[in-house]
């Protein structure tokens, strides 16, 4: 029986890549390099804050502290103005919680800034929000995933873990968890089916399809 959700936040539950892409460029214009198109920033977003401008950099160009500080500093100035719950992200989870699942997130994205963005977001939505914490590995490592698990006093097989990347499959994987692969975030079916998500999903509605079969 399925007593929890876990999901992932970027891509998953919040269309966050307009926001991500004005963090990148803006950090990008700082430093005097040329910007990345949306697309590019799209394909870039998956395995935490350092990977995502690590990747936007110019090709020769290495990532220093001075570099992660000031993209740091970008998202802690951003308003989150751009950012959206995908459609049907939220009556899911009211549906969920009425049913007494307990939901959380599991993300790269540094926990002090993930805590507030749901926060401001999707309130008293979540029983727990899990970002990366300093020396602590990122996804796919499964740490985070199955130490919210655990929070949540449940074992690995009584959770489904919700996400919409390669990362986020092979989290699950390394996890032994269930992964429902989205479709409608940063990577589409054909990419995902060609790095190993089986259980593919059009829909937020089809998490409550998996959970109470």
């Amino acid at each position: 029986m399925i007593k929890a959700v876990l999901f992932d936040l970027d891509g998953t539950v919040l269309n966050t890549l307009p926001d991500l892409a004005g963090i990148t460029n803006r950090t990008l214009a700082a430093l005097g390099y040329s910007q990345r198109t949306l697309e590019e920033i799209r394909q870039f977003v998956g395995n935490g804050m350092k990977k995502l401008i690590g990747r936007a950099l110019p090709e020769g160009v290495a990532l220093t502290d001075g570099i992660i500080r000031r993209m740091l500093q970008e998202y802690k100035n951003c308003d989150n103005s751009l950012t959206l719950p995908y459609d049907g992200i939220v009556p899911v989870l009211w549906a969920l919680r009425r049913a007494g699942i307990k939901t959380a997130v599991v993300t790269n994205k540094p926990d002090a800034i993930a805590v507030p963005l749901i926060e401001q977001k999707l309130p008293g939505l979540f029983d727990a929000v899990r970002g990366n914490r300093p020396d602590e590995p990122v996804k796919p490592d499964p740490y985070t995933t199955l130490e919210t698990a655990k929070l949540l006093g449940f074992r690995a097989d009584e959770c489904i873990f919700v996400g919409d990347s390669d990362t986020d499959q092979k989290t699950a994987e390394n996890a032994r968890i269930l992964c429902l692969n989205a479709t409608w975030g940063f990577r589409d079916a054909a990419f995902l089916a060609a790095n190993g998500a089986k259980h593919l999903i059009q829909h937020p509605f089809e998490i409550l399809d998996a959970v109470f079969s």
